[in-house]
């Protein structure tokens, strides 16, 4: 992780630049960037919009690391008010929650529960192969907690589906036991700190070890299983060798999809878009944005003068 990513991540815990940031109106131009709406009604319809161009979304209510009881249920309402709205709007139902904001904080039991009642309630509106309720992965200590309650919904037949950190070690065994009939797990590169006993150290080592892991996810015998690929990334030296093992390995282009964030990288969005490839962007909506958007600033140094306009203009 460089100097200037792990600035921005302590700057997203600091409850005082939080406080500054979120009071700020010349702020909001952040806010705007890289979350979708204040609320549900805004968030939807800039889905609708994305739809328009062929672009699906997977909506998430901000907050994470939540304690506070009355937040959680806050929480869970907002996502299910969000699977509700989707179905209603015509959009596909998919919908990503963080283990910790809906109970896990309190205890593994309430984010059991919760997850559940959630992908219960996923599957009453769900509208497609895609619809689904997916896991956000968090730190290290969250893997085996998250994994296993993924696992348990899925064997009770609930539309639910993963996501797996290419840097981490341990991804080659979670994945090769993942990659199940109508499976769908989302493949990210992993934007937490993590040790090298833990996980794989320098840019090169992980882009290598997630094309690796795209090559067993893209095999002919898991699309033979209905097994479905996501691939988020918006580097494209990920994603051209994506595109010529889907073709190697006879996949088509509605079979797999590309997800980014929504306000990262527009141009590589549209190339994809043009290409006939689905693409899915990650669609924050919510009061309680510093943090997330903290964290999107810090993967680009090119956002440096999003972020001072922000803080001088501040009030």
């Amino acid at each position: 992780m460089n100097i200037w990513q792990s600035v921005l991540i302590s700057a997203a815990r600091n409850k005082k630049i939080e406080q500054l940031m979120q009071n700020s109106r010349s702020a909001s131009s952040i806010a705007k960037r890289f979350v979708g709406g204040e609320n549900l009604d805004q968030a939807i319809t800039v889905a609708k919009k994305l739809n328009d161009t062929k672009v699906d979304v997977s909506a998430f209510y901000l907050g994470e690391y939540v304690e506070d009881e009355e937040l959680i249920f806050k929480t869970v309402q907002a996502k299910c008010d969000a699977i509700q709205k989707l179905a209603e709007a015509g959009l596909d139902v998919h919908v990503s929650v963080d283990p910790t904001q809906i109970g896990y904080m309190q205890s593994f039991d309430l984010f059991q529960k919760n997850a559940e009642y959630l992908a219960e309630k996923l599957k009453e509106y769900a509208n497609s192969k895609t619809s689904r309720l997916m896991f956000d992965m968090e730190d290290a200590s969250l893997n085996e907690p998250t994994i296993s309650v993924y696992r348990d919904l899925s064997r009770k037949g609930l539309p639910v589906a993963l996501t797996l950190q290419a840097y981490l070690h341990r991804t080659d065994d979670d994945l090769e036991r993942e990659i199940q009939p109508n499976a769908m797990i989302r493949l990210v590169r992993g934007a937490f700190a993590a040790g090298p006993e833990k996980a794989l150290q320098g840019q090169a080592r992980i882009t290598d070890a997630y094309i690796e892991h795209a090559r067993k996810m893209l095999k002919t015998s898991a699309r033979n299983i209905g097994f479905y690929p996501v691939f988020a990334t918006h580097d494209p030296a990920k994603i051209e060798p994506i595109l010529e093992l889907s073709k190697q390995n006879g996949w088509e282009k509605d079979q797999f999809e590309f997800e980014m964030l929504y306000g990262v990288r527009p141009d590589v969005q549209e190339g994809l878009i043009k290409r006939g490839y689905r693409l899915r962007l990650y669609l924050p909506f919510g009061q309680d944005w510093w943090a997330y958007a903290a964290r999107r600033i810090g993967e680009s140094p090119r956002n440096a003068t999003l972020l001072l306009r922000s803080v001088l203009f501040s009030k």
